[in-house]
């Protein structure tokens, strides 16, 4: 809604545990509408995430990120030509992972309740009251 149209671009990419860095730079690139055609060459793949982004005002979700380094070795420069406004939002367990990656503003997440949980996933579920009943 409003926040995705304050941007031209909006890519989300799960990063995970385990990633492999052609593949979050496929993903990037396919999520910003560009084609890599399977490329497999790191060496290749940033310059075309950097074309797709420069001079874009782009939002890019960083999901399960579990290693810093994915900043400062792989992404800042093919994401720096971005456009001003362009902001980079990384999801992780580890607030450190955060703030090795030099985030401005770190939020972190409390567990809900579990009446409050139950009642999220019934209402994403789609479940009315006495669906919702009925599962418990």
């Amino acid at each position: 809604g409003k926040i995705k149209a304050s941007f031209r671009t909006t890519i989300w990419v799960c990063v995970s545990q385990e990633f492999s860095e052609t593949d979050l730079l496929r993903n990037i690139i396919e999520g910003a509408g560009g084609k890599h055609d399977g490329e497999q060459s790191r060496s290749l793949l940033e310059p075309l995430v950097e074309g797709l982004l420069r001079g874009n005002k782009f939002l890019l979700v960083l999901d399960d990120v579990w290693d810093a380094q994915i900043w400062d070795d792989l992404l800042r420069n093919p994401l720096q030509g971005g456009a001003a406004g362009s902001r980079v939002l990384v999801t992780t367990r580890n607030a450190g992972i955060a703030r090795q990656m030099k985030a401005a503003h770190v939020h972190e997440m409390k567990l809900l309740p579990p009446e409050d949980g139950w009642s999220l996933l019934c209402k994403k579920a789609t479940m009315n009251a006495e669906e919702e009943r009925d599962a418990q």
